[in-house]
């Protein structure tokens, strides 16, 4: 009978060390892995440097769009521009753009220094309409082809694309 008394109390004494430390291994591993998430958070939240950012849309042309002096014209279709509007950059319905008329080339260096009518085709005929992506492509081009700032709304004339209810000015008011 002793015998048993002794095997008891050896097997419930190593049933609760093997226990603690099991539990201790686990704290460990939670307490690591809390570390790493908050170093990560710490990181990524820094000085904004190495915040994600989406790709602009812009990229997909392959050059960067020159400014111009002259308003820059929106329009949905493509006949509704003059010939000599160029380029002109379509915004796709879900916010990518397409080249449909490239800029002219230049055989000399231009004396005034205004550039050229610049189009912009959307996928729809009112403001009001345009999807998020769509609006937020239209606010890249345009802070790219305006440099004044804030946007003043002669600089954006509306060729057959209605203002809609809101008008052209939130629009404008968004362009960084």
């Amino acid at each position: 009978m002793s015998r048993w008394r002794h095997s008891l109390g050896a097997r419930v004494v190593l049933a609760l060390s093997l226990a603690a430390a099991a539990v201790a291994a686990l704290q460990y591993g939670v307490d690591r892995r809390d570390r790493q998430r908050r170093a990560g958070a710490v990181r990524a939240a820094g000085a904004g440097v190495e915040r994600a950012t989406a790709p602009s849309p812009l990229q997909a042309l392959g050059f960067a769009l020159q400014p111009s002096a002259l308003p820059v014209l929106l329009a949905s279709r493509l006949q509704a521009l003059a010939p000599d509007v160029a380029p002109v950059v379509q915004v796709l319905a879900d916010g990518s753009v397409a080249l449909r008329r490239p800029a002219p080339v230049l055989q000399a260096p231009a004396a005034t220094g205004r550039g050229n009518r610049v189009g912009i085709l959307l996928p729809s005929t009112e403001l009001d309409r345009l999807g998020p992506a769509v609006r937020g492509t239209l606010v890249e081009l345009l802070a790219a082809l305006v440099l004044d700032r804030p946007v003043a709304a002669d600089r954006v004339q509306l060729v057959d694309v209605g203002a809609g209810s809101f008008g052209l000015g939130p629009v404008l008011a968004w362009v960084p």
